[in-house]
């Protein structure tokens, strides 16, 4: 018996021991800790739980040259700030090396920048945690116009514009047209332009007197013509 148990047993109130029954000894609670078997364990110290990251949306599209906005955000908020890696294809999507949360907030912004079209993928990281978004970059729209940008013809007569492009196209490209009223003009669905040209040309009616426009839609950009419809 070692030195340790005698001095508990020393300590320790004994119960029975009459004859006929068992001796049993007992042991304050503030020994157990020390009795062998016993022994209590400390988690280590700084050891906490990895924060979550989210990155939203989870996709988001630009085009060349737009600035366009992710939001990263922590499951929790940290107690001194903290600064989160931020990691892209740099040829299609250009973002900042790295984002820093201030004291007491759990998200930030993380500014993409489009480079060239293409698919790029932007990832956060802190601590071992991290997350991503998928950034698709578009071409540009290039601005079309009408020429003339008015035109005025007298009703059942036919007339004759066109749509052009601020630059060549590098692939055919169609082009949506509508006229309104519809009961004053008759315009065709579309117009295509052929490929390395700048513009093509389309024919429309004027149905009945009045004032109307034609509108032609090219991805993002559009364009107008006002015409006015004599008797």
């Amino acid at each position: 018996m070692t030195s340790r148990v005698l001095a508990l047993l020393a300590v320790s109130s004994f119960v029975g021991g009459s004859a006929g029954e068992p001796l049993s000894v007992r042991v304050p609670a503030i020994f157990m800790s020390i009795m062998p078997g016993n022994a209590q364990t400390t988690p280590p110290q700084g050891h906490r739980r990895r924060p979550r990251l989210q990155l939203l949306p989870n996709s988001l599209t630009i085009t060349v040259g737009e600035t366009g906005t992710l939001t990263a955000t922590l499951s929790s908020i940290p107690t001194a700030g903290a600064t989160l890696s931020v990691s892209s294809d740099t040829t299609t999507a250009k973002s900042p090396a790295s984002v820093s949360l201030l004291r007491g907030e759990s998200s930030v912004a993380v500014p993409v920048l489009g480079v060239a079209a293409g698919n790029a993928r932007v990832t956060v990281s802190l601590s071992g945690s991290s997350a991503s978004s998928t950034v698709q970059v578009t071409d540009q729209p290039l601005p079309i116009t009408f020429f003339p940008a008015s035109d005025t013809l007298s009703a059942g007569t036919t007339g004759l514009l066109n749509v052009t492009l601020s630059e060549a196209a590098a692939a055919p490209t169609t082009v949506t047209l509508a006229g309104t009223p519809s009961t004053l003009l008759s315009v065709p669905a579309s117009v295509t332009i052929p490929t390395g040209q700048t513009s093509a040309s389309f024919n429309f009616t004027a149905v009945a007197p009045g004032t109307g426009q034609i509108t032609a839609i090219l991805n993002a950009s559009t364009a107008t013509c006002s015409i006015t419809v004599t008797p």
